[in-house]
């Protein structure tokens, strides 16, 4: 298999001794592709990939890259699986390239071949910049994309010339924009942000949740994690007191268990065929404290993945319940879709074009329907008609 040049087996840099288990545990569900002389790809339904790349962190510092994937491996191996339909290809490390952008271009050839097999990406950063291999790759498949990154940050950055963790975003809108159709940020921290980054966010009608209405309120966000189809999770949005050893770690930030659920809401998404968990510095981890909530984090993903209910857009919108609410100005009247099932809504947002007026589906929750029924259209439901039309 041509990928195999990229790839290293896992566990051989770092020396990391690799979890045996014979009680149920995940190990015995994940295969490692140098065990298979042709792997089928067609038999698995996700990929992993580490990732030990560290040359575009804002932040420098010696990171002990392989140690940093490893680690969140032999923590994920030893837990046990939620569902016996587990099926798991682990592609190893990637080496690093020559150069940082030569990993990038590395990255995005792997993740261009799990997307042409149906298969969802799971990587182990590195840091958030490599998420743009993943973009690159959607986007160079002709896929419209919305990404969605649990970052402290908003990375889009005033100045782009130089990639790093803290701009990435920005340097995605400059360079290959015309396939980014949406980018929320949920936990970002205020004082980390310039005014003149939400300033921007909003001219380009993106989303950006701050850290203390997540905190109010966890389930809002899971209408924007159904959505997404790249989900980037920096470990520096999470406190310091939860992961140690994240890059940049702060005071405040997300709940462990917070990141978990929200890495719950990205699996159960029947859109999102990319994850990622970065920013783990392997050279600090001396509890495992960061590399256990990275693998906590990765097993709700994969626990979610195997919860999904192959809903919208897999199935058809119309078969679930449609509403139609009459708003107090009756200019505009908005359709909302159920599904009875899952308990998850749908609304539509009208699009005028040369042709005439279309619509598109985007995801809600039921108090959306509520606002609406009150005679209030909600704002995510305003985000979305000012960015189409």
């Amino acid at each position: 298999m041509e990928l195999l040049m990229y790839l290293d087996p896992a566990f051989t840099q770092s020396k990391i001794e690799e979890p045996t288990c014979t009680d149920g545990c995940m190990s015995g569900f994940i295969t490692s592709v140098f065990n298979e002389k042709t792997p089928i790809f067609d038999d698995y339904n996700i990929v992993i990939i580490g990732v030990p790349e560290y040359r575009f962190a804002y932040i420098k510092g010696n990171y002990n890259p392989y140690v940093a994937t490893d680690k969140v491996r032999a923590e994920l191996y030893k837990l046990y699986p939620s569902s016996g339909k587990t099926k798991i290809l682990d592609l190893g490390n990637m080496k690093p390239g020559e150069t940082a952008n030569d990993s990038l271009v590395a990255l995005q050839e792997i993740v261009e071949k799990a997307i042409s097999h149906k298969l969802t990406t799971v990587i182990i950063g590195g840091t958030v910049t490599l998420a743009t291999s993943a973009y690159t790759a959607m986007a160079n498949m002709g896929k419209t994309v919305s990404i969605t990154s649990i970052d402290p940050n908003l990375c889009v950055g005033a100045d782009i010339d130089l990639l790093t963790d803290r701009n990435y975003i920005g340097k995605m809108v400059v360079d290959n924009g015309q396939n980014l159709f949406n980018y929320t940020n949920i936990g970002y921290q205020g004082y980390f942000v310039q005014k003149k980054e939400l300033k921007l966010l909003n001219k380009l009608y993106f989303e950006a949740h701050r850290l203390g209405n997540l905190r109010k309120n966890m389930a809002y966000v899971e209408p924007i994690l159904r959505d997404t189809d790249l989900a980037i999770f920096n470990l520096s949005a999470v406190k310091q007191a939860d992961s140690p050893a994240s890059i940049g770690a702060s005071p405040n930030g997300i709940y462990a268990e917070d990141l978990c659920q929200l890495a719950m809401y990205s699996g159960i998404s029947d859109r999102t065929s990319c994850f990622g968990i970065y920013g783990l510095n392997g050279a600090t981890d001396n509890t495992n404290a960061s590399s256990v909530l990275a693998a906590q984090t990765i097993w709700h993903f994969i626990d979610g993945f195997y919860r999904r209910q192959n809903d919208f857009p897999v199935m058809e919108i119309e078969k679930y319940t449609k509403f139609i609410v009459n708003t107090e100005s009756g200019t505009q009247n908005v359709v909302f879709y159920k599904n009875d099932t899952g308990e998850r809504w749908w609304m539509e947002v009208p699009v005028t074009t040369s042709d005439g007026q279309k619509l598109i589906i985007v995801s809600c929750s039921y108090n959306d329907y509520k606002k609406t029924c009150e005679g209030l259209l909600p704002d995510r439901w305003w985000t979305f008609f000012n960015k189409v039309n």
